[in-house]
C-alpha cells in the first residue's frame, strides 16, 4: 500500500480502536503529516503569484503571431486549478493546474488581423480561492512591408519570422520580359532574364533610341551631340547630315559686359560692340541699390528677380529666375535661356525657347553641361549654351504613365533631385471619392520615366469624400540603399494646420514617420532643415548655422557646401562660413550722413527744392521726410542727406515744393509746410482727400493724382479736373500743363496724356489698349503702365515703365533710355537735365 494511501486508512481507524491502540496510530499519523488528500484539501491562505504585471507584445506585424510568457506560481501547499479568459485577438490555454509550491510557464499569443493599437485584459480566476486576477495586454498590429516590384525571373517577398524581404531565383525556362522590355523572346536562366533583343532603331540619326524597363522609345539627340569650343555656335541636328552647328542669334552674349563694351555673338564670332547703357552706368549719388532685378553680369552688379530653383555641376550653378535660365559661374551672371515672365512649353535656343511652370525644378545630370528641366508635365535637357529640348513627356498631356520620352506620362510635382537612374521627384495622383496617391517616381538621363514606389494615403487614416486633405510634395532626398520623399499634408477635417511626412523606402520595406512641420535635405557632408516660416537652416560638422530664404532655393555642391537663394543674392554656405556669389549685398538704414555713410531704405516721391531733392523714405511703420543736399564738384556732385522730421513721429506719403515752400502730405489728406533744413512745420490744412502720395505743383496751383486729378485749393476745398480718370502718376508741365497717365471719357485705355491751363485733355503718347510695351511714334507706341513722370525744362516727358526701364518721349517718339538693374520707384528732372532716380535703397543721377 502507498505512503499516502496507508495515512489515509489509519485516519479511518483511529476513532474506532480501543484506547490502548489509539496513541500507537497517532504516532503514525504524525510521521505521515506530508500526505494529504486532494478531495479534502484545505483552502489555500495566499493567492496566486502572477510575472509580469502586464504583457506588452510590442509592435508585430499582420499575420505574424507573437508569444509572451506568462509566470505562475502558487504559494503553500494547496494544489489549484486556475481558468483562463484572453480577449479578442489574444489567445491562452482555457485551464491550468499548479501543485502547491509549483509553478507553470503560460504562453500567451497575439495574432493581430488587422492594422491599429490593441489591447485587453486577460483573466484569471482561482478556483480554490473563487479569486479572479487580471493581466493588462497590449500590441501595435502593423502592415507587412510592400517589398516592391521584382527583377525579372526573381521574386520578392516579405519573410515574417525573419522579419526582412527576401528574394529567390524563378524556375530555369519561365518566360520573361527581362529589365530592358525589348526582347523579341526571352527566359530565366540562374535568376536572369536571356534572350534574342529587338532593335530600336527608328533610323533617324537625330534620335537617341532607347530600349529601357519600360520598352523601345526615342528622345531628341540634340543634347547629346558634339559642342564647339566657340560660344556662337551651337549644337544641331538634321535627318539628312546628322550633328552640326548652326550661329546663334545675332546679340547673344558671348562674355562679360561693362559699361562701355560687351561681348556678344555677330554672324557666329564673339565681338566687342557698345553696350545699351543700364544702372551700372549711372552715377550712384547715396545709398546702396540692392533689390530685385534682371541684370547680367558679376558680382554685386548682377540682379535677380525671384529664383525658384537651383543646381550645380562642377563649377557652373544653373539658376530658374521668373522664367530665365541663368548660369552663375565663378561670379559671373549670364542669361542663357528664356524670357522674362514669358511662361509657355517651347523648346529652342536662347530667347527663342521658354519655360512652362513658374515652379519649374532644375537638377544636374551625369552629363557635363546638360541639366535636368522638370516643367510642368514634360522633363526637359538645358545645355550651358542656352538650348532647351524635351527629354520626356508631352506639354499637352500630363499622367502618370511609364514609359520613354513622348510615350511617358507625368507630372512635376516637387523639386527634382539627383538620384537613381537620373533624377527622382514626386507626383501626386488625385482619385475620385478617395484620398489622393503619391508616386515616388524617376527619369533616366536616356528618358525613360518609371514609377518607383505608390503610397496610398489612406494608410495615414484618412478616408475619402468632403475635406479631403491637401497634399504639397517636396521632393526625394536619397541617402545610401534608402531614399526619402517628403510631403506636407492638411486635412480639414482634424487641423487647418499642414502636417509633414517623411517616407522613406528601403530593401526591407517602407516607414511613414511625421517630419515635426520640417523638410531635411541631406548633401554630402551637409544637412538641410526648410521650415514653414522661411526659416533655413543648414547644419555642417562645424555646427549650425540659420538664414532667411523665402525663395525656397537651394542646391548642394557636392563636397560639403551648399548655395542658397535669397531675395537679392545667391549665398554660398561651408564650414568655413558664408559668401555672397553674385548680386548685392542689402543695407536698408535710415542714416544721414554723405554719401558714403549716409543710407536710405525705401526712397519715393521725390521733388526738387532750393539746393536739393526731398524724398519720403518709408520704413516699415514710418515716412520719414529727408532732403539729399548737392554741392557741385566738378565733374559731379557731393551729397549729404539729412531727415528733417526726426523725432516729429509724423508719417509722411508725399512731399512736393508748392510756390517755394517744401510741403509735406499724410495718408488722412492733411497738407503742412514743412522747413527742409529744420524740419519745423508751419500751417496745416485738411482735404477731403484720402491718399495725397502722389500730387504735384507747378508753383500756382497745387493737384494730386487720386484716380481722378483733383486739385487743392487755398481754402481747404478741392476741384475734380474733368475727362481723366485711372490717373495714377502727375507732372508739371510747361505753360501752365500738366501730364499724367490715364483715361479719357470713363474708359479704361490709359494713355501719357496732357491737361492744358483750360483743363482740355490731349493724348499725347501710348496707342489705346496697348497690351505690350514698345517704342515707336509717340501715338502708336505701346505703353501699359507708367509708374511715375516727370517733366524737364525742355519739355521732355520721362516716365517709368514696366521691365524697370526709363522712357522719354520726345521729339514725337517714345524711346527707352536705361534698364535699371533694380526696381525703381520715383524720378524727378534737375535744372541741367539730368534725372534722379530713386533706385532701392539708393538714388541715381542719370544723364539722358
Amino acid at each position: 500500500m502507498k505512503k499516502c494511501e496507508t495515512a489515509a486508512a489509519l485516519q479511518g481507524l483511529v476513532g474506532g480502536q480501543p484506547a490502548v491502540i489509539r496513541p500507537l496510530a497517532v504516532l503514525i499519523l504524525i510521521a505521515l503529516a506530508g500526505c494529504r488528500n486532494p478531495a479534502v484539501s484545505a483552502t489555500p491562505d495566499e493567492p496566486l503569484r502572477l510575472m509580469p504585471a502586464a504583457l506588452d507584445f510590442g509592435e508585430t506585424f499582420v499575420g505574424l503571431p507573437v508569444s509572451r510568457a506568462l509566470t505562475v506560481t502558487s504559494p503553500g501547499r494547496a494544489s489549484r486549478r486556475v481558468t483562463l479568459l484572453a480577449p479578442a485577438g489574444f489567445s491562452a490555454p482555457a485551464m491550468v493546474e499548479l501543485e502547491g509550491g509549483g509553478e507553470v510557464a503560460i504562453e500567451v499569443r497575439f495574432d493581430a488581423a488587422a492594422v491599429g493599437p490593441a489591447s485587453g485584459v486577460l483573466s484569471l480566476t482561482d478556483e480554490s480561492r473563487q479569486e479572479t486576477l487580471a493581466i493588462d495586454l497590449s500590441a501595435l498590429a502593423v502592415p507587412v512591408p510592400d517589398c516592391g516590384p521584382p527583377e525579372p525571373c526573381r521574386t520578392r517577398r516579405f519573410d515574417l519570422p525573419a522579419r526582412r524581404c527576401v528574394e529567390t531565383h524563378a524556375p530555369d525556362g519561365m518566360a520573361c520580359t527581362g529589365a530592358l522590355a525589348c526582347f523579341a523572346s526571352a527566359q530565366c536562366v540562374a535568376g536572369v532574364c536571356r534572350g534574342a533583343r529587338v532593335t530600336c532603331d527608328d533610323g533617324n540619326p537625330c534620335t537617341l533610341d532607347v530600349c529601357s524597363e519600360v520598352g523601345c522609345g526615342q528622345v531628341d539627340g540634340t543634347p547629346f551631340c558634339p559642342t564647339s569650343p566657340n560660344p556662337c555656335l551651337v549644337p544641331v541636328c538634321s535627318q539628312d547630315a546628322g550633328c552640326g552647328f548652326e550661329e546663334v542669334p545675332d546679340g547673344t552674349a558671348c562674355g562679360e559686359r561693362t559699361c562701355t563694351t560687351a561681348l556678344v555673338c555677330i554672324s557666329g564670332a564673339c565681338v566687342n560692340r557698345t553696350p545699351p547703357r543700364n544702372q551700372t552706368c549711372a552715377d550712384l549719388l547715396v545709398g546702396v541699390p540692392a533689390g530685385n532685378g534682371f541684370a547680367d553680369g558679376r558680382g554685386d552688379d548682377a540682379r535677380f528677380g525671384f529664383i525658384v530653383s537651383m543646381a550645380t555641376q562642377g563649377a557652373d550653378l544653373l539658376v530658374h529666375d521668373s522664367a530665365l535660365l541663368r548660369r552663375v559661374r565663378n561670379g559671373a551672371v549670364s542669361t542663357i535661356a528664356g524670357r522674362r515672365m514669358a511662361f509657355e512649353l517651347v523648346d529652342g535656343f536662347g530667347t527663342n525657347a521658354r519655360i512652362g511652370s513658374r515652379s519649374a525644378t532644375l537638377a544636374a545630370t551625369t552629363q557635363p553641361g546638360l541639366f535636368f528641366l522638370g516643367d510642368g508635365t514634360t522633363i526637359r535637357l538645358v545645355s550651358l549654351q542656352g538650348q532647351v529640348v524635351t527629354l520626356a513627356g508631352r506639354a499637352d498631356a500630363g499622367g502618370t504613365v511609364d514609359g520613354v520620352g513622348a510615350a511617358a506620362r507625368l507630372s512635376v510635382d516637387s523639386v527634382l533631385r539627383p538620384g537613381g537612374a537620373g533624377a527622382r521627384f514626386l507626383q501626386l495622383l488625385r482619385l475620385p471619392a478617395a484620398p489622393p496617391q503619391l508616386l515616388v517616381r524617376d527619369v533616366s538621363l536616356s528618358g525613360a520615366v518609371r514609377t518607383i514606389f505608390t503610397l496610398d494615403l489612406a494608410q495615414l487614416g484618412l478616408d475619402g469624400g468632403p475635406g479631403d486633405p491637401s497634399v504639397w510634395p517636396a521632393g526625394v532626398s536619397e541617402t545610401g540603399p534608402d531614399l526619402t520623399a517628403y510631403f506636407s499634408m492638411t486635412d480639414l477635417r482634424s487641423s487647418p494646420s499642414p502636417r509633414s511626412y517623411a517616407l522613406t523606402v528601403s530593401d526591407a520595406g517602407f516607414r511613414i514617420a511625421e517630419a515635426n512641420s520640417q523638410l531635411w535635405w541631406e548633401g554630402q557632408g551637409v544637412e538641410f532643415l526648410r521650415d514653414s516660416s522661411c526659416l533655413l537652416t543648414i547644419r555642417t560638422d562645424a555646427g549650425w548655422r540659420r538664414g532667411t530664404a523665402c525663395s525656397g532655393a537651394w542646391a548642394f555642391d557636392g563636397d560639403g557646401g551648399a548655395f542658397v537663394a535669397s531675395r537679392e543674392n545667391i549665398t554660398f554656405t561651408d564650414r568655413s562660413g558664408d559668401r555672397v556669389v553674385a548680386g548685392p549685398t542689402p543695407d536698408r538704414r535710415v542714416v544721414d550722413g554723405p554719401a558714403d555713410g549716409g543710407r536710405l531704405s525705401y526712397p519715393r516721391g521725390l521733388t526738387v527744392v532750393d539746393g536739393g531733392v526731398a524724398f519720403i523714405d518709408a520704413t516699415s511703420s514710418d515716412g520719414w521726410l529727408r532732403v539729399a543736399w548737392f554741392t557741385r564738384t566738378s565733374p559731379s556732385l557731393a551729397v549729404r542727406v539729412q531727415t528733417v522730421d526726426a523725432g516729429r513721429n509724423q508719417r509722411f506719403a508725399g512731399a512736393v515744393s508748392h510756390a517755394g515752400e517744401l510741403l509735406g502730405a499724410d495718408e488722412s489728406g492733411f497738407v503742412w509746410t514743412v522747413d527742409p533744413h529744420t524740419g519745423a512745420q508751419g500751417s496745416r490744412r485738411g482735404y477731403a482727400v484720402n491718399g495725397l502720395g502722389r500730387f504735384a505743383s507747378n508753383g500756382q496751383s497745387l493737384r494730386a493724382a487720386v484716380f481722378f486729378i483733383v486739385e487743392l485749393q487755398g481754402d481747404g476745398g478741392t476741384r475734380v479736373i474733368p475727362g481723366v480718370q485711372h490717373a495714377y502718376a502727375l507732372a508739371s508741365g510747361p505753360s501752365g500743363s500738366w501730364v499724367t497717365f490715364g483715361a479719357t471719357d470713363g474708359g479704361q485705355s490709359r494713355q501719357l496724356l496732357r491737361i492744358e491751363a483750360d483743363d482740355s485733355v490731349t493724348p499725347i503718347a501710348g496707342r489705346p489698349f496697348a497690351g505690350t510695351d514698345d517704342d515707336g511714334p509717340a501715338l502708336q507706341a505701346g505703353i501699359t503702365e507708367v509708374f511715375d513722370l516727370t517733366v524737364a525744362p525742355d519739355g521732355t516727358v520721362y516716365f517709368l515703365a514696366t521691365g524697370n526701364r526709363l522712357k522719354a518721349l520726345r521729339n514725337g517718339q517714345v524711346v527707352t533710355l536705361l534698364e535699371f538693374a533694380d526696381t525703381p520707384t520715383s524720378l524727378v528732372a534737375l535744372a541741367d537735365g539730368s534725372l534722379v532716380v530713386a533706385v532701392d535703397a539708393a538714388l541715381l543721377r542719370v544723364f539722358p
